[in-house]
Formats: C-alpha cells, structure tokens, sequence
C-alpha cells in the first residue's frame, strides 16, 4: 500500500521566511548559514528541499550528505558528495579553471577524479591548502552565481568534516553562499563531538541556528486534509495528532488512504514505520533490506550488485510509488527518512545482515567506482567487519587508514587503525598486511592520535607499541614513540614528559631527524617547566644538525630553541623568533610556524608590548584555525591573547576568547592555561563564584609540573585576591607570606607583580611587620629587566609610602606613568586611585579630581567592581564628584553583571532585539546574542521579558 506523501508542506511558513531571508543576504554578498534542527521525521529535509526549489532558479544548489558507516565517519563524506555533483555537471576542467592545477590537486584529496594529489608537505599546511581550495573554489563559483551549498545529516559527520565546515563559516564572510545545514536534534547525546562543533558555529557571525518545533493540532488537521485531498474527521485528527506528536513523518505513516487512521494498531515506532514497507511485494522489500545495508543513499549500479538485476526497476517504482524511497539524483536511490532505512535495517536477522554487508564489500572491491564516496576502502572495511571476516576487514581496515592519512583525516584514520588493532590476533600472520607488523600498526596508531588530539587514548598506544619493540635493536622508533608520549603526556599534565624526552635523545645519539625533533621538544619543554637557562646547550646542537644538507626544516626549530634561552629583554630574542617565524613559513612547516608565533606573543607579553601581544597572539588564533589546530594549540594561543587583552583593558573580549577557547573542548593543559586568567579577570571584577571555581581548577593540577612557574604565581595572586573579596585580611596575609617559599624559583616578571600585589596588604591595618620585612627582603637586588619589573618596583615603593602619615603623590605619579607607558589599565586605575588619594592628603583637590575621575573610567571600563568602589569611597571623602553633578557612592555589583551586560541589559528592557543590541554597542549579532544568554543565567529568568522585569526591578532599565 502506498504511504500518502503530502503534496504541500505544512506549519514551516516562518521558517521558509527566514530562509528567504537568508537568502537574500547571501544573494546580496553577506554569506549565510543555518542550521536545521529537528528531531526524527521532523522535517528537516522537506524543508531543505522545499527552499532549494524555490531557490534554484537563481543559484547553483550543491548537496551533500553525512553517511552513517557506524565509527568512523567517512572524512569530508558531505563535501565529496557536493564536489562530486559539480564535476558532473561541470567538469573537471571547468573546476580547474577556477581553482587553477595546484587546487585542484588539493581538491583531488577529496575527488580523485581532479587528478593526483600532492603527497609530500606538512600535514598542518596540507590540509590548510586544502581547506583553502575548498574555500577559493566556493568563493569564485559564487562570483558568477549565488550558491547554496546543503549538508544534511550532521549528527554523523566526522571531525574533519566538523572542522572543514566552521573554516567555511569563518573565511567566507562575504560570498554569495547559503549554507543549508541539519541534523536529528535527538542524536546528540551529552558527549556527542557535534555539540562542542555547533557551539562554535554559533559563535559566528552569519550562522542562524533554526529548531523546527512539533507541528500543532490545527497544523496536523491540514496536514491531513492535504494527504487525503479533503478535510479529516476530528475524531482522526484527535487519533493522528495523539499518536504522532505533531512529527511529520508519523502523521504520514498513521494515515490510511481511506481517510482512517492507525493510531489504534499496536506495536512499536519501528512497526509503524514498517508498516508501508511490510506491504510491498517480496521482491521490493528484498531490494530495500539490500539497500539499507548500504546506508541512507545507495547508487543504482551498486544496488543492482548487490541485489541483483533481476527486476530491480520494477522493484524500486514499487518503493517509490510507496514514498519509502525517492529518486536522487544522478543514478542514485535514497531512503524518504532515515528512520526507514534504520527501521528495515533493525529488522534484519544476524545471518541476513552479514550476508548483505558480504555482498556490498564484495561488490565494492570487484568494482570500487560503484561507491558513492571516494573513500571506499572504509565502507569495505566496515562491511567486512560486520560480515564478521576479519582477514578481509584488517586488509580493507590497514588501506583506508592509508587513504585516510592522505585526506587529512587523523580522527578516521585513528578509528580505522584501532579496528585493525582490534582484528589482528584474529588473522593467522601469513594473511596480514604484507611487510606490517603490530608495532609498525601501533606507531601508526598513536601518530594519528597525537594528530587527532586524542592523548588518553594515544599514550595507551604508545606504552603497546613500546612493548613490542626491542629498545637496541629499534631504539630510533622507541626514540619516535617516546617523542609522541611527551607530547601527550604534556597536553593531559601527566608526569614524566622530561624523562621520555630525555630517553628519546639517549636512544637516538646520532644526527637523526628523530634527535633533532627530540632537541626541539625537550627546549619547548624546558621552558614550559620553568628551565628554560637549561636549553643554551640543546640549542647549540640544534643548529649543528639543522646546517646539514636538506635538513632547512629544523631551521625554525633552532631559532626558537636560542630564544627560549635568552632573556625577553634581549632585542636579538625577538629577533631569533621572527627569523623562526619567516623560516618555518618558507619551508611551508605549519607546526614551526604556530611554535614560533606562540613564543612570539609570549614573548611580547613578558616584554611589555601588550598592544603587540594582541596582535600577534591574534595572528596566531586564527592560524591554529586555518591549520586545523584549533583544539590543540589553541588554548595556549587563547590564553596569551586573553592574558594581553586583559593588560590592555579589553576585558570583555578576553572573556568571550576564552570561552570560545574553552567550548573547543581542550586538553587539560590548555584548559588550567584558560582558567588561571579567567581567574585573574574574575577577581578583578569582584566574580567570587568564578574566582573559586579558577582556584579549583588550579588545585587539581597543582603536581603537574607543565607550566608549573606560571600557575603558582596566578594561583597564589588568586589565593590573595580571593581572601580580600571575602574580607579575609588574615588569610590575605597568611598567603602573601607564601611568597617566600616561591623566591629564587620564580622569574622576575612573574615575582615582581606577586610582590607588588602583596604590599597592598602589607601597609593595611592587618599587615604585619614580618609580611613587610618579607617583602622588602624578596625585593631587595631582584633584577627589573623589562619596562613591567620596573613598573612593580615602583609601586612596591608608592605601596611603601603609603606608612608614612604624608603619602607621597609623587610616587604613586611615577608608578602610574610606568603603568601607561605599558598600556596596562587595570594598574594604571589602581596607581589612579592611590595618586588621587595622596593628592587628597596634601590638600590638592583639583589634581586629585583629575586623577581619581581618570582612575573611575579606567575601572568602568574593566567592570572592576572592587575597585571602582575603592575609587568611590575615595571621592566620597574628598567630596569629589566623579560624574557631573553626581556625588560618588561605591557602586553594587548589579547582580553580578559586568558593565557591558548591564548596558545590554538596559536595551533588552526597552525592547531591543540582538541585531538591535548589536549595532548600538558596535558588536557583532552573536555576541549580543552571547550576553543576553549570560544576563538571563545570572538573573535566573526564563525569558527576556523576566529580564526586562528584573531590570526595572533593579534601577537599571533607565539611561
């Protein structure tokens, strides 16, 4: 019996609305993208289509679509299946002439049919040479015609399909693209890698998210009305809507064609949706169990392998006519709703599924251009698997982790690898993979994880090949292996990361790219420990090797090394980075490159080129982007870059970077670097809940020696500024004694600042003379390399004036002069207030005016509550109005809300929408969007109404 398909779609008026709408401004060069969700036969897809019609006189409409193949996803599935479209209708030389040889060599990664693809380069550069092809050729096709590019099924993309997708969102900001987007709301568990991947796009400017909700009763009625062609009895309205939730794929499967209703039948969803299906004829249904084992999408040449071609077209109009199968294009068949092809497939018995994945690898590996993806040897790979032949499957498993690897793909190629770990004691040694043994599989196997960032799972890898190799006889590849364990071990905050390092240079003595790669980490490594003195010596050899014949790669690595050992004072250190830096971009190394900005915007930073630091710190993060490293590097690129925008006083953007950084998922190494500022900036701002929280974190990473330097200071500032916010005076000072303990480890860039911090508590009434003679002591030949020492020694002087009963103005004149010449504003507001209030001592209203009024708009700016207060309470006593006509008053922290949400929070009240919000704050959409979420969380509202409410509620809805 046929399954009623309505001829019109219903209840989805605002949301083909906002499509146009999105189409519009992509037609009109601002590049657009939703993403569609919605659960099970929600109707996402008809939806899709229905605006793809409608645009499709206009545009060049390219699809693509997620397979699911069980783990892992084919890399880039969606992104062939689109590219593979334009070949066919274009040409391939129509591609390469808008994309030139070289990207479509690129190109080739994905479509072999472009030609053959460059094998040689840094795997980093390479899949951003492809990312860019990808992105130059949308680019140019759009500059002809708009494009509308559709992926569906995102809740089984890969990684690289995840990462390939928000590059796009990001680098083509202005083409003339519509980006269709969707997936089945319900398959997002907790853990699924699309949450962190859609939290990210949604970040972007241009990206919509679009939730199809249930259609309503009066929406089911005309659904109804338009299957049966008239309208529906209520009693098989009430029945339909009852049983199939307003979801319209289940409105479709309980209407009968003779207007009834199967809401009565008993029996599971799958039941229902195999209620059309069960009705076929034998053949038909035959043909479709055959075609669900080969997933959602399955070609016409590949089915009639697999099920022979014995009425196979009458067998599918059958299907067709029935609405359980459509008609793809281009040769192709595809199941109307996903929940069908897994409802038949669920049906099958053990026997019946083996033998069909049986038939499709057999018929894949006699005829490999029967498969619709490029990569065919995953989809044999897995059809073996669960053909439950594991001679084949490990064959078929090793071939696509060699495919996988040439496409960029380290997530798929690390799942094909662990299959073939899985499968090898299955598989007599005379039938595997000839010249492979099970430590070459487990070196291979723990690259694509250090790749993948998946260090847990590759520092298992690691210590199972280790096991296998024989430390003399293989000592270079146990050398190569305890390089990959380092690195992991670092990122996860393991212990023993020096000592692999170390081993790794005694098992590889000789001039080896495996000692070179073993001096560079253990100089990197040094450094992040807090020894970087150590590394002089690793740099000296470094550069020995590096000079050798076609070794020009190490180049960079040797500059960095030199720089790590030298003073940030030194002119030569920013030198030897910018030489690392032009070198590593000559040799088209992806990984020297980020090393090298890394380092460059650390090193700004300590130097006191704070506006420089952002720069360069921003170069970096969009790199890690385009390098897809991201998750990797990324943290650490984001924690320098917010550390810099809060020395300037860009408060809000560091805040919003480092959840953007955090939302990424990284590693815990990354994680700790993230929170110890976002700490810092929550003291600042009087955010008690989220100082805490930063301590935490910093607690439960207190024995790792990663960073060790540098989280000690940040948690010991923390520990103090904590205390202070909670009144503590005597925990403030019991842990500015601890300073003693951290004198001769710590440098003094990071000594200076805790020192000039602890001396606010040691001239307040709970100081003590052991706390000042602690200080004094910590203080006195500690070097002032850099413009920031200095500026901390001189406000450990003003602080020390502050004992006098005449505080000296001129002091706290020089430390603040020292804090501007930096750019730091957050000193520069405290030093502000100290001047004013000496000034006040001495009698001189108008300067300290001046200086306490310049100090209060610094600290509004940063939203620094605790410190705006200060300044209030100064100007209160001196009866100094620090706004015209408004005598000062210590400020509340308005419900916790920084000073940017509270004028959000004002335009919310008066009616404003996000776009609204976002150009009179000069902001982007997302981020307004970003501050209204954070605004209704910490009022604990529901809705922006309740906020507005609360607003007035507050004294903030005015002004």
């Amino acid at each position: 019996m046929k399954r009623l398909l309505s001829p019109v779609m219903v209840g989805r008026a605002s949301e083909m609305a906002m499509l146009a709408e999105a189409f519009a401004d992509a037609c009109a060069g601002s590049a657009r993208m939703v993403v569609i969700s919605a659960e099970g036969g929600g109707g996402k897809s008809r939806l899709i289509r229905e605006a793809a019609e409608s645009f499709g006189h206009q545009a060049l409409i390219l699809a693509g679509w997620c397979v699911e193949q069980g783990e892992p996803g084919l890399p880039f599935a969606p992104f062939v299946s689109a590219l593979r479209l334009l070949v066919e209708r274009q040409g391939v030389a129509e591609v390469v002439s808008l994309v030139g040889h070289a990207g479509a060599r690129e190109l080739a990664r994905l479509l072999p049919e472009l030609g053959p693809a460059p094998s040689e380069g840094d795997p980093g550069m390479a899949r951003s040479r492809l990312f860019e092809s990808l992105r130059l050729l949308l680019a140019r096709l759009s500059a002809r015609a708009p494009v509308v590019l559709i992926l569906e099924d995102l809740h089984w993309a890969d990684r690289s399909t995840r990462d390939l997708l928000a590059y796009l969102a990001r680098n083509l900001r202005e083409a003339r693209l519509l980006l269709l987007a969707s997936y089945r709301s319900e398959a997002l568990a907790s853990a699924h890698p699309l949450r962190s991947g859609l939290t990210e796009l949604a970040r972007i400017d241009g990206v919509t998210e679009l939730a199809l909700a249930r259609l309503s009763r009066a929406d089911v009625a005309l659904h109804l009305s338009t299957l049966l062609g008239q309208e529906a009895a209520p009693d098989i309205v009430n029945a339909v809507y009852a049983r199939g939730a307003g979801v319209p794929l289940f409105t479709e499967a309980l209407v009968a064609q003779n207007g009834g209703a199967h809401a009565r039948l008993a029996g599971s969803l799958r039941d229902l949706l195999l209620g059309t299906v069960n009705e076929l004829p034998p053949r038909t249904r035959a043909v479709l169990q055959a075609m669900a084992v080969g997933g959602l999408r399955v070609g016409h040449r590949l089915l009639a392998a697999v099920a022979g071609d014995d009425g196979l077209d009458a067998a599918l109009r059958a299907a067709v006519e029935a609405n359980v199968v459509v008609a793809a294009d281009e040769g192709a068949y595809a199941f109307r709703h996903a929940l069908i092809q897994e409802a038949i497939r669920d049906d099958l018995l053990p026997g019946e599924l083996q033998r069909l994945h049986r038939a499709h690898a057999e018929a894949l590996e006699a005829h490999p251009g029967l498969g619709e993806d490029a990569w065919i040897a995953a989809r044999i790979a897995l059809h073996w698997r669960a053909a439950d032949d594991p001679v084949r499957a490990l064959q078929a498993a090793w071939l696509a982790a060699r495919e996988a690897t040439a496409r960029l793909a380290y997530a798929e190629r690390l799942s094909m690898l662990e299959h073939a770990l899985e499968l090898w004691p299955r598989v007599e040694a005379s039938q595997r993979p000839a010249g492979v043994d099970r430590a070459q599989l487990l070196e291979a196997a723990a690259d694509a994880a250090c790749w993948s960032v998946e260090p847990e799972r590759g520092q298992r890898l690691v210590d199972a090949g280790i096991a296998e190799l024989d430390a003399v006889a293989d000592s270079e590849r146990v050398a190569a292996l305890l390089l990959e364990r380092a690195m992991m071990r670092q990122q996860c905050l393991h212990a023993g990361e020096l000592d692999d390092l170390q081993q790794a240079l005694r098992l590889a003595p000789g001039p080896t790219r495996t000692r070179a790669e073993a001096l560079g980490q253990l100089a990197r490594a040094l450094a992040l420990h807090g020894r970087a003195d150590e590394t002089r010596a690793l740099a000296d050899e470094l550069a020995l090797l590096a000079a050798r014949p076609g070794e020009a790669e190490w180049r960079g690595e040797t500059w960095v090394a030199a720089a790590l050992g030298r003073p940030a004072a030194d002119a030569a250190t920013v030198e030897l980075l910018q030489r690392a830096l032009r070198d590593a971009q000559a040799s088209a190394s992806g990984r020297v490159e980020m090393i090298a900005r890394v380092a460059m915007a650390d090193l700004l930073d300590a130097r006191g080129e704070h506006a420089a630091a952002v720069e360069a710190a921003s170069l970096a993060w969009q790199r890690a982007r385009e390098l897809g490293q991201a998750r990797y590097m990324g943290a650490s690129v984001a924690q320098l870059l917010a550390r810099s925008l809060m020395a300037v006083g860009r408060w809000d953007e560091a805040v919003d970077m480092m959840a953007e950084a955090l939302e990424l998922d990284p590693s815990p190494l990354g994680r700790v670097q993230l929170w110890q500022v976002r700490g810092l900036i929550a003291t600042g701002r009087g955010d008690l809940a989220t100082a805490e929280a930063a301590l935490k974190v910093l607690a439960a990473a207190e024995e790792a020696g990663q960073d060790a330097p540098r989280r000690a200071a940040a948690r010991l500032r923390l520990d103090i500024e904590v205390a202070q916010l909670r009144a503590d005076s005597a925990a403030a000072v019991e842990a500015c004694h601890r300073i003693g303990a951290l004198r001769g480890w710590l440098s003094p860039r990071l000594l200076w600042p805790l020192i000039a911090h602890a001396w606010r508590m040691g001239v307040e009434p709970g100081g003590t003379e052991a706390l000042r003679d602690l200080l004094a002591d910590s203080s006195a030949g500690l070097a002032q390399p850099g413009p920031v020492e200095r500026a901390c020694a001189l406000t450990c002087l003003a602080e020390r004036g502050r004992l006098d009963a005449r505080p000296d103005a001129e002091a706290w004149g020089r430390s603040v002069a020292a804090w501007q010449a930096i750019g730091d504003v957050q000193w520069s507001a405290y030093g502000l207030m100290r001047q004013g209030s000496a000034l006040l001592a001495c009698g001189e209203r108008g300067p300290a005016a001046q200086a306490l009024r310049q100090g209060a708009g610094l600290a509004r700016q940063l939203a620094a509550v605790p410190l705006l207060g200060q300044i209030a309470s100064a100007a209160q006593r001196g009866r100094i109005e620090l706004e015209p006509g408004e005598l000062a008053s210590p400020p509340t922290t308005s419900a916790g809300l920084t000073a940017r949400e509270v004028e959000v929070l004002k335009l919310v009240a008066q009616g404003q929408s996000n776009r609204e919000i976002a150009e009179a704050l000069f902001i982007s959409v997302k981020t307004a969007s970003v501050h209204v979420s954070n605004i209704l969380a910490k009022l604990e509202v529901p809705s922006r109404g309740a906020a507005a409410a609360a607003a007035h509620r507050l004294g903030l809805a005015a002004g």
